[in-house]
């Protein structure tokens, strides 16, 4: 989760450079309210909602494969150049 928290984070500034000298607060706020323990209901909740028992199952199993891996740390940065697409084309 730390590692998502500061690919976030460099999203967020890179898109608003403005922030980088609040980069400090920044951090320390999302280690403190986005931790799993925090949003572990939550989650569950949303998830639960949104899934079957055997559909939450196949999607543990994939992220626990090489394919599930790679897009787990991709999935950030292509979040970013979408969003980066999607200001440019406006």
């Amino acid at each position: 989760m730390n590692a998502s928290i500061e690919q976030m984070m460099d999203i967020q500034i890179k898109q608003s450079p403005t922030l980088l000298p609040f980069r400090g607060v920044m951090a320390e706020f999302f280690r403190k309210h986005m931790r799993f323990e925090v949003l572990k209901e939550a989650l569950a909740e949303v998830y639960g909602n949104a899934f079957t028992a055997k559909e939450l199952e196949d999607i543990t199993r994939f992220y626990e494969t090489p394919t599930g891996k790679k897009s787990i740390q991709l999935m950030p940065r292509y979040r970013q150049r979408v969003n980066t697409d999607r200001k440019a084309a406006k």
